[in-house]
């Protein structure tokens, strides 16, 4: 997300997160509990969609959401 060309249009990031929420599988290596982790992923996806539409809580810049 970060070299994204969606990052400064909030419009086309909003997009990009419903994308990423409607996504069926998200790969990553040693996770055991499949489901578990998708749920956490979609989760954070949901709350980061949740800040770009109403374009706050993003002035917490030293902590990654």
């Amino acid at each position: 997300m970060k070299a994204a060309d969606c990052t400064n249009d909030q419009a086309a990031l909003a997009k990009r997160f419903k994308e990423l929420i409607g996504q069926d599988d998200y790969p990553a290596t040693g996770i055991y509990d499949d489901t578990r982790f998708v749920r956490h992923v979609r989760s954070h996806l949901r709350s980061l969609a949740k800040m770009t539409k109403a374009n706050e809580g993003f002035e917490k810049t030293l902590r990654y959401r």
